[in-house]
């Protein structure tokens, strides 16, 4: 009898860890999946905020870092976290053109002038997601991105363009240095200093927008659909935007292989339509330890 009564418990035990690990465990490690996608998001869109707000306040030389959390929570003994890398957008195959390619043209007295495009502008972190779709979060030029396999990029943070009542506003940050890859189930922190700004205010004196011109702004990007979609969205400014580059980024869902092809958002506006212009591009150094 207790040998039958062994076996039994032991087969109480093997059904209990055999209903745990096809049911429970899978509902529990995705939620952790979500929660760590949902924990990124909000780390990426804090670094967002304080690119914007030290490059607002024309800070050069300030400091500021701001945590990633690379690791899901794990279930032992029984699942493992989830990791994550952090990689530069950068290096994109398949494309034509190169990343940043950005630009802000604008003209003035007959001449166009063009606001500083140099260096990079994104990083992406990588979740590598087992009970949930893989996916990424992207800061890609001041904008901040959720990407997963299949579905569309969705902006978590929108790109820093507004134009209300005729006043237009823009800022563009970039990296000096590439983002270099960090990996694992840990943590890491992304460091910057502002190094450089660039400013455009008009009007001012002896200085206003050519009769007939346009302010020509372009972003080149692996998101050249959530660009091209957000700008449609904004009533300001959808008469204004053109998308262009190969295999249908203007239109393409996140491929399963990560970053496509880039494509070119471009909005054009006409000097009429803007009484007020507020420009700057900030110029940063990163590193990640």
């Amino acid at each position: 009898m207790s040998a039958v009564a062994t076996i039994l418990g032991l087969l109480l035990v093997v059904t209990f860890i055999a209903n745990y690990i096809a049911t429970t465990l899978p509902n529990t490690m995705g939620q952790n999946d979500l929660q760590h996608e949902l924990q990124v998001e909000n780390q990426v869109s804090e670094l967002s905020a304080l690119v914007q707000a030290i490059g607002g306040a024309n800070a050069i030389g300030a400091q500021v870092s701001q945590p990633i959390t690379l690791g899901s929570l794990g279930a032992p003994p029984f699942a493992r976290a989830d990791g994550a890398y952090i990689s530069a957008l950068t290096t994109i195959a398949n494309t034509t053109g190169n990343y940043p390619l950005s630009t802000f043209n604008l003209t003035l007295s007959g001449q166009t002038h063009a606001l500083s495009s140099s260096g990079s502008s994104g990083f992406a972190v990588n979740l590598m997601n087992t009970y949930a779709p893989k996916a990424e979060v992207a800061f890609d030029e001041g904008a901040v991105l959720f990407a997963e396999v299949g579905g569309f990029p969705i902006f978590i943070v929108p790109p820093s363009v507004t134009l209300s009542k005729g006043v237009l506003t823009v800022f563009l940050p970039r990296f000096l240095n590439s983002v270099s890859g960090e990996a694992g189930n840990g943590g890491a922190d992304v460091l910057l200093q502002l190094i450089s700004t660039t400013w455009v205010t008009l009007p001012s004196p002896g200085l206003s927008l050519a009769s007939g011109s346009n302010i020509v702004i372009s972003f080149v990007s692996p998101f050249a659909v959530s660009w091209y979609s957000y700008f449609q969205s904004v009533k300001a400014l959808a008469s204004y935007v053109t998308c262009a580059g190969p295999n249908s980024v203007c239109t393409a869902s996140f491929g399963a292989s990560g970053l496509g092809p880039l494509g070119t958002v471009t909005l054009t506006i006409p000097s009429t339509a803007i009484s007020q212009l507020n420009a700057e591009t900030a110029v940063f150094s990163v590193a990640i330890v």
